[in-house]
């Protein structure tokens, strides 16, 4: 006992113990804002809108789901914490960003260091107040595991006198970079192939390849078991963005009728659309989403603007005592960025590798000038307190912007609607908390950035196509249509069912329909493949001498159509069964064709086909 307080009071002791709970401070504030926004989640977000728990849920269930854009590495990390820990995918996939928002930010504060002793501390504390490493460590997504990935194989690379096992991991870690986010491809194989370089390719490319190769197995092996390519269609996205605006119906209907064309074609034709509006984007990259990103607050941009991002950069090559890693490191930055703004948009949250860089280039910036001028410790300490401000204050914004309002909506719409129900939604995650059918309303934009915002017109042909019954629009989700549907009155054929500060729904009421012929569908709902009866009543005062043809107009989920044909049975009524081969809303519409060519049409009738 003595000796241990002989130790504690010896200054040098003591010095050391301060310093080390002075260390742990940053990690104590990541700890506690992470552990205080993931206690508020309870519904996906915009951020989660590739669904990554819902393919988790179906691996766990033995299925293999894949729509061709997203890898299945972060599924599959998400499935293995659900069958360590027992916890639903939704509370895995924000463990897993958790985690990995941690050895982000000691990623990050090693690659300081190694780029400059003594910044290990300042980008601790960058890292660990920022807002967006807050937000999207509490988000089951693929950004923050991939960046997490990405960095840690920076680090690890960072190390000098590499060796078998290090370069080892190196692989792994790029690998699996690439195997949760697509968009990370170029990023990985250029740091690969600079590490080849450097280190000597007979010696360092077997290593980096096996463990590449071991690293993409949670994409690689779903895929080949799934039929699936094993890189993806991620090119589906940059084609979206220069042709159809980002809309994912028109999309999907070009999908379906075979009417894309191929990576090879789409590039040849319009490269230099791709790069005219990359080149767009990677000013609004620059100029707006990067200092946002750095800040952690909207309205002190305009005042920061392009000079920010530019600032720690030029921090980066100019106080590193490394400069052949920090140009490495402010190339790859650049890269990753441009990147991501010809192929896709630049998201704050695909930008993480980015974002994590330019403040390990602020970091060491300020390890530089305190050598010389102790004084600006003062200024680092004030700005570091702005930015836990912001942080608290984006924060608080980013659980408000949560779709609870639409969801607690959607789950009350059965009571207030009769019959089947189907929902078109601009909250692209309503199915996984209703059972019944939801189909997400997709945005465009216009050529300048601006979300295009559709008319009451193309809100019924979206409804009618989709084959749903209710609109619901949310604020949070969908802030500017929102806002319209509000102000403007609704057509007479729309009934409002909800409408307050958060949500609006409304119901689509079709024009009376013709009485001389009305459709009963049994059973309303059903299993895929089970058959559905369909069966005609025709009113008295129809001639059935003049009828040239009795039937139905069939409207499948996907929005295409068929006519079919009803004979009369023998006792005179018409009668026939289909088995539906899709699952979703089915849109089923009697028609009488008279000799005279004159159309009588009955109202519609819906049925639902689950899966």
């Amino acid at each position: 006992m003595s000796s241990f307080a002989t130790k504690i009071e010896d200054p040098s002791n003591a010095r050391t113990l301060h310093r080390r709970l002075f260390a742990a401070l940053p990690w104590l504030l990541l700890v506690i804002a992470l552990g205080a926004l993931a206690a508020t989640r309870e519904v996906e977000n915009s951020g989660e809108v590739d669904g990554y728990p819902a393919v988790a849920e179906r691996l766990v269930a033995g299925e293999l789901a894949s729509d061709g854009f997203h890898p299945f590495g972060v599924p599959v990390a998400i499935a293995g914490l659900m069958a360590v820990t027992g916890l639903g995918a939704f509370r895995a996939g924000i463990l897993l960003s958790a985690l990995a928002a941690a050895a982000l930010v000691a990623a990050g504060a090693t690659l300081a260091e190694r780029l400059r002793p003594g910044a290990r501390g300042p980008a601790t504390w960058l890292l660990a107040v920022n807002a967006t490493v807050w937000t999207q460590g509490v988000t089951a997504s693929a950004d923050m595991p991939s960046a997490a990935a990405l960095l840690g194989a920076l680090a690890l690379a960072a190390r000098p006198a590499p060796t078998f096992a290090r370069l080892l991991g190196v692989g792994a870690l790029l690998g699996l970079c690439f195997a949760m986010h697509a968009s990370l491809l170029a990023a990985a194989l250029g740091v690969l192939g600079v590490i080849a370089w450097f280190t000597g390719p007979r010696r360092a490319l077997p290593p980096l390849l096996i463990g590449a190769a071991v690293g993409f197995l949670p994409q690689l092996v779903p895929s080949l078991l799934g039929g699936e390519s094993v890189v993806g269609a991620n090119w589906l996205s940059t084609y979206a963005k220069v042709e159809l605006g980002f809309d994912g119906e028109r999309l999907a209907e070009l999908q379906r009728s075979d009417a894309l064309p191929s990576a090879l074609e789409f590039l040849r034709a319009d490269w230099r659309l791709v790069l005219r509006a990359g080149g767009a984007d990677l000013v609004t990259a620059t100029d707006v989403v990067l200092p946002n990103l750095l800040l952690g607050r909207p309205d002190a941009v305009a005042s920061v603007g392009w000079w920010l991002p530019i600032g720690a950069l030029v921090g980066l090559l100019a106080a590193a005592q490394r400069r052949g890693l920090a140009l490495a490191l402010a190339l790859l930055a650049l890269l990753q960025t441009a990147l991501v703004c010809i192929t896709f948009h630049p998201m704050g949250r695909v930008l993480l590798p980015t974002l994590t860089l330019l403040l390990v280039g602020l970091a060491i910036a300020f390890a530089h000038a305190r050598a010389d001028r102790p004084a600006i410790a003062i200024v680092f300490w004030l700005a570091l307190a702005a930015m836990l401000a912001f942080g608290i204050e984006r924060a608080r914004g980013f659980v408000a912007a949560e779709p609870r309002a639409e969801v607690a909506l959607a789950q009350q719409l059965p009571r207030r609607v009769d019959g089947p129900i189907a929902v078109l939604s601009t909250y692209g995650r309503l199915g996984r908390y209703v059972d019944y059918p939801c189909i997400r309303l997709h945005w465009t934009r216009e050529p300048n950035g601006a979300d295009r915002e559709p008319d009451w017109d193309a809100l019924r042909a979206r409804l009618e196509r989709s084959g749903a019954s209710v609109l619901l629009v949310g604020h949070r989700t969908r802030a500017n249509l929102f806002a319209k549907l509000r102000r403007d009155p609704p057509p007479s054929d729309f009934r409002v069912l909800h409408s307050d500060d958060d949500v609006v729904a409304f119901e689509h009421v079709p024009p009376a329909a013709d009485e001389a012929v009305a459709a009963t569908v049994s059973p309303t709902s059903a299993q895929l493949g089970q058959p559905i009866e369909l069966r005609l009543a025709l009113a008295a005062a129809v001639d059935r001498a003049t009828l040239g043809s009795v039937g139905v107009a069939l409207r499948r989920p996907d929005g295409t159509q068929v006519l079919l044909d009803i004979a009369a049975d023998a006792g005179g009524g018409y009668c026939r069964s289909i088995v539906p081969d899709q699952p979703g809303v089915w849109t089923v519409r009697p028609v009488l064709v008279h000799r005279d060519g004159s159309i009588a049409r009955g109202g519609d009738v819906r049925f639902a086909i689950e899966d």
